[in-house]
């Protein structure tokens, strides 16, 4: 048979762990397309914490890989939730929940361990600005690069994993309906940093739904990710990000004595103030494909969620490996030229476990909506209720050895 031509349209997480998995297929032909420069460190994110059912995942589908990204990153074993003033409300141990820990990594360093692998085959500075349908039903996809514009047709499969303001998924299905809590988030990494009781990853309340979470990353850096209450227009105004009103949210007059380690937090993100990153809550709803079935959406373009539990990252890593999976599948049953069919074969796969991690991740937000209760929205997360639910997303990975096509495909 002739060669499955597939166009990977970005590659970050999602993206980069699909074309490495693809590309190794002796029956497929991979392109793999990335506008950013490849200078460019990516680090719009700073830092960010992958949970246990990713780090399990990647094990399985790709040892070498798995022990690059470890070796980049520390290990997240616990997760603290404690008052300003260091009153402990929360102590969670991963290994209760999983079999093996979860990571906290710098951006920069993540995408330097992922495109590692296929750097030969990344086409930079490469924007994919259209597509269009041949005859057969196979795609032509128009490319933006630095050597001008140009077609690549006959392609079999487009895999958009672009991102959360996708163009793919924006051009082929509209603009993805978006959902907006009323928390806005914000975040930093400082560097040669030594701070005061921070290392795995913890977070801090005030009396009332403000919050802070630190955790350390390699090379002395300091993840600082914060949550403040929006109004009910779900606005995040010039003036909430200013020095004087973060200092009146994090550090009223009137509250208790903070502990250390919230106290050098609070100072940093005063410091910082005009260079920290703004974002709201919000998740868009779930696609995982177009109708043709020949365009595959992956990550945040497929499924942009709530950041409360870590999931993000670590859906886009589950994502890739199923993908993987039903296509060594399908390769191996001699049906990887049926694209629509193992591609709706993902998406079945994929689309409950998403349904399941994203409303856990919005209902973790408890505690920071407005009016919340923080301590005690903080406790009921030590009752199984919650824990049982958090087990089935950080101890319960895809079964990626069990994976297969139906019969019928």
């Amino acid at each position: 048979m002739s060669k499955v031509r597939i166009a990977v349209v970005g590659a970050g997480v999602a993206g980069a762990i699909a074309a490495k998995g693809l590309a190794a297929l002796p029956d497929v032909e991979l392109f793999c397309f990335e506008q950013a420069d490849p200078s460019d460190a990516n680090n719009h994110a700073t830092a960010l914490n992958i949970g246990p059912n990713a780090i399990a995942t990647l094990r399985t589908l790709d040892p070498a890989l798995h022990q690059a990204v470890v070796a980049a990153s520390y290990p997240w074993r616990r997760w603290r939730t404690a008052m300003a003033d260091g009153e402990l409300l929360l102590d969670l141990d991963l290994a209760d929940l999983a079999a093996e820990p979860g990571i906290r990594i710098r951006w920069a360093d993540l995408y330097r361990v992922l495109r590692a692998p296929i750097e030969p085959i990344v086409r930079y500075r490469t924007r994919v600005d259209e597509l269009r349908r041949q005859a057969d039903g196979r795609l032509t996809i128009a490319l933006d690069d630095p050597a001008g514009a140009a077609n690549l047709g006959d392609i079999d499969l487009v895999i958009a994993a672009d991102g959360r303001f996708s163009r793919l998924r924006e051009r082929l299905l509209g603009p993805p309906q978006t959902s907006y809590l009323p928390v806005g988030m914000f975040r930093l990494l400082l560097t040669d940093a030594a701070p005061p009781g921070i290392d795995d990853y913890a977070q801090w309340f005030i009396p009332g739904p403000a919050r802070l979470l630190a955790y350390r990353v390699p090379q002395d850096g300091v993840y600082i990710g914060g949550a403040v209450p929006l109004g009910p227009a779900l606005t995040l105004d010039d003036e909430r990000k200013q020095r004087d009103t973060l200092r009146g949210i994090f550090a009223p007059p009137d509250a208790a004595a903070p502990c250390a380690a919230f106290r050098y937090l609070v100072d940093a993100v005063l410091a910082e103030a005009e260079r920290i990153h703004w974002a709201r809550q919000q998740e868009i709803a779930v696609a995982f494909r177009d109708p043709s079935g020949r365009v595959l959406l992956l990550g945040d373009a497929a499924h942009a969620m709530t950041t409360t539990i870590g999931q993000g990252a670590t859906q886009a890593v589950e994502d890739a490996a199923v993908v993987t999976a039903i296509a060594r599948a399908a390769a191996r049953d001699g049906k990887l030229g049926a694209v629509p069919a193992w591609t709706e074969t993902i998406a079945a796969i994929r689309a409950p476990r998403i349904d399941f991690v994203m409303a856990l991740s919005r209902d973790a937000t408890d505690t920071l909506l407005p009016g919340a209760d923080p301590v005690a929205g903080t406790r009921a997360k030590g009752e199984p209720a919650f824990l049982d639910r958090l087990k089935q997303v950080f101890g319960s990975p895809p079964d990626l050895a069990r994976i297969g096509l139906p019969r019928s495909a």
